[in-house]
């Protein structure tokens, strides 16, 4: 999809005085994550996911302010991992799926907060803890 960036580059995205340093992804991994990332995204309409989101960045590493991060997000721009020195191959893409689904919802609650029912979300989680 258009909004799909794989970040390739050194230069870092500026979001106000957030601070990234990241490592790009391998040329060799490239199609596999683009082809995941289209997989994850069928599961949701295509406008809904036009309307909440706009970019999505994959890194291989990255790091906000020194600390390592595996996803997060910024507005309707996504920030994610493919990590496979800490997970195999495999086990990168099922993160990047997780990842995908938490920062979407990230995304939907700082936009609808005030209307966002927590106590009915909860109930579809089951066992979940939210903090």
């Amino acid at each position: 999809m258009k909004f799909v960036l794989i970040q390739k580059i050194a230069k870092s995205p500026k979001h106000g005085k957030i601070k990234f340093f990241q490592l790009p992804i391998n040329d060799s991994d490239r199609s596999v994550i683009l082809n995941t990332l289209e997989k994850i995204m069928k599961k949701y309409p295509h406008e809904f996911l036009k309307h909440h989101l706009r970019k999505i960045y994959v890194w291989e590493y990255f790091t906000l302010y020194n600390l390592p991060y595996s996803a997060t997000n910024h507005k309707d721009i996504m920030y994610l991992t493919f990590d496979k020195k800490t997970y195999n191959k495999i086990n990168a893409l099922q993160k990047l799926e997780i990842d995908f689904h938490h920062e979407l919802l990230h995304i939907l609650f700082w936009k609808y907060y005030k209307i966002f029912n927590v106590k009915q979300w909860k109930s579809f989680n089951g066992s979940i803890k939210y903090r």
